[in-house]
């Protein structure tokens, strides 16, 4: 009855609203790249020997018809764009955002990331498009997705390797299962195993900085010995964006049978060890926001995208320069979930 309950009540709630604006709305400045790498067809697909075939990559070209603006290229022409001219965003994307959204949406998150800037330095923007299309029942959907969430992490390290470039500062942008899928990925590219997923690195992980908005995975994940619990070693700063009244936060507990867990995207990350927790803030858009779970309303706040600008394109820094990161906290081997 509970589980009827909470699916009746997740059905009932504005978890999507209103589209964001169209892509034909909005335009990409001419200093800045945008590109979208997609691992839907991959699949759930763990066998990095095989990622490099099932890739799509593309590039967004303005000065084309709308229409005409994607261009496929190859996942050698992608990896050679990630030059430290600039700095380097990683969006990616919530649940139940099917393969002709990703787009549009995507470049949401980017004009809003604009338009809220300090300053015109150029950036390099990319979507990465995960397997999220929506599938019969609430409650499963969200489960069957949270379990997808892993193979993505694995997937999404191994292309940031791919890159390989420590003087390409990186800033991970996550909205929802999104970030679950970045914080995966940190996790992996810090040397952690997810229940059993372990990423041969070539190469160090590059310096990062987060802004998990709405996260979707347990508030105690990013401490010490838990699932994720290497994932901060490589952050250097994270920005959480909570909400207290988001219906999909206030019923995470149900996505687990068995624990029941708190989502980070209520409250903020809990367990944390002290050093780590002086590396996180939070940003509450509770009043802003409310009883929603619509990513277009949590990117529409000014004081949260101002914010997310000045972390992820290393705005506090000088430019092209790569702070020191922070020492690496050691962890224990992580539990399996």
């Amino acid at each position: 009855m509970a589980a009827l309950a909470v699916c009746v009540a997740l059905a009932a709630a504005p978890l999507v609203a209103s589209p964001c604006p169209g892509e034909h709305c909005i335009d990409v400045r001419p200093q800045d790249e945008v590109l979208l790498v997609s691992v839907r067809g991959l699949g759930c697909s763990t066998d990095t020997e095989a990622f490099a075939a099932g890739l799509r990559c593309e590039r967004h070209v303005q000065a084309m018809p709308r229409g005409q603006r994607w261009h496929g290229i190859s996942l050698d022409e992608f990896l050679a764009s990630f030059t430290p001219d600039r700095s380097t965003i990683v969006f990616a994307h919530g649940n139940r955002i099917e393969e002709n959204e990703v787009r549009s949406r995507s470049l949401y998150v980017y004009s809003r990331l604009v338009a809220c800037r300090g300053d015109d330095r150029p950036l390099r923007y990319v979507i990465f498009s995960w397997p999220s299309d929506e599938i019969d029942g609430v409650l499963r959907d969200v489960r069957v997705k949270a379990a997808r969430t892993r193979p993505a992490g694995l997937q999404l390290a191994w292309i940031v390797d791919q890159i390989h470039r420590p003087d390409v500062p990186l800033g991970l942008i996550g909205y929802s299962f999104g970030t679950r899928v970045q914080s995966g990925a940190a996790h992996l590219l810090a040397g952690g195993s997810l229940s059993g997923l372990r990423l041969n690195a070539t190469g160090p992980a590059p310096p990062m900085r987060a802004v998990w908005i709405a996260p979707a995975f347990a508030a105690d994940w990013l401490g010490p010995g838990r699932y994720h619990g290497l994932a901060m070693n490589p952050v250097e700063t994270l920005l959480v964006g909570i909400n207290r009244r988001d219906p999909a936060m206030r019923y995470f507990a149900w996505v687990d049978r068995k624990q029941h867990p708190q989502a980070m995207g209520l409250a903020g990350p809990t367990y944390l060890a002290r050093e780590t927790a002086r590396r996180v803030k939070l940003f509450n858009a509770t009043s802003q926001v409310g009883r929603s779970h619509d990513m277009c309303k949590y990117m529409a706040i000014n004081g949260l995208m101002s914010n997310a600008w000045r972390r992820l394109t290393f705005a506090d820094s000088p430019p092209h320069v790569v702070t020191p990161m922070p020492p690496m906290a050691s962890a224990a081997p992580s539990a399996i979930r």
